[in-house]
């Protein structure tokens, strides 16, 4: 899974990166970027969709969500255990670095400040474990 959330981040940063090199003029936030762009947006989506997320952008928020609920044979009393808890909260933390250097570098390729990554992990529509990340560190 670790893989693929990276995979997702940099093809965001690559992407946006090539995008914005042949932009004339330069939108307010990510979010209008993309909406300006549904080509790169699209790729975004179909990288989310892959890894079995969706991804969401909110200004500069780029929200990752993970439906736990989508796997085979996992239930909500499992997940709901606070030992899964805190294996899902351990693997955010062991990505920090990941999300904070591409916060960093989404930052530097675009002009835009404040961008987040926001990371959540749900069953349904019910959010289990959440995680916010700036170029900073976690939020």
């Amino acid at each position: 899974r670790r893989n693929s959330l990276f995979a997702i981040v940099l093809s965001m940063i690559l992407m946006s990166s090539l995008v914005f090199d042949s932009c004339a003029s330069k939108p307010d936030n990510l979010e209008s970027f993309l909406k300006s762009n549904e080509d790169v947006k699209a790729d975004i989506d179909a990288a989310a969709e892959s890894a079995g997320m969706t991804v969401e952008v909110k200004g500069n928020d780029v929200i990752y969500t993970y439906d736990l609920s989508t796997i085979d044979g996992v239930t909500e009393d499992m997940l709901k255990d606070e030992a899964m808890i805190n294996t899902l909260q351990s693997s955010l933390d062991s990505m920090e670095s990941t999300f904070v250097d591409t916060c960093k570098k989404l930052e530097e390729e675009t002009g835009f400040t404040g961008i987040k990554i926001i990371v959540n992990f749900t069953y349904g529509d019910e959010v289990l474990v959440t995680q916010t990340f700036t170029s900073g560190g976690k939020a």
